[in-house]
């Protein structure tokens, strides 16, 4: 239960952190990326906020709090929330500045429909 609060805490300040898209920030006119410190320090954010759902989700699984049709929805938004990490990353790296703003909002919505899926007590 311990580990599941801790990554949960994580997953929460990650996605928290992640609010401020810093991509979209430091993007001139034509959309290209600064490569500043702020849009890597988004990434990371992002990044965070995707493992700390993964670790809560498997504490909460192996705590048997998740099961059944949760487990493998929250696992679906999860693995989807990763793949949008990988082309937020891939946009970074092409200096795609609306793409890479777009995919982070993406990771953030889908940890955030795992982290609803996740029951935050055991029932009974």
């Amino acid at each position: 239960m311990r580990n599941l609060l801790i990554a949960g805490w994580i997953m929460l300040a990650a996605t928290a952190a992640a609010g401020c898209s810093g991509c979209a920030i430091l993007a001139n006119d034509r959309g290209v990326l600064s490569g500043t410190l702020v849009d890597e320090k988004a990434l990371y954010a992002a990044e965070a906020a995707d493992f700390g759902a993964e670790a809560a989700a498997e504490a909460a699984a192996d705590s048997g709090l998740l099961k059944g049709a949760a487990a493998a929805s929250a696992q679906s938004a999860l693995d989807k929330a990763h793949a949008a990490l990988v082309a937020a990353r891939a946009a970074y790296a092409a200096g795609d500045a609306k793409t890479c703003e777009d995919r982070i909002g993406a990771v953030q919505a889908l940890v955030a429909d795992a982290w609803a899926l996740m029951p935050k007590k055991k029932e009974g």
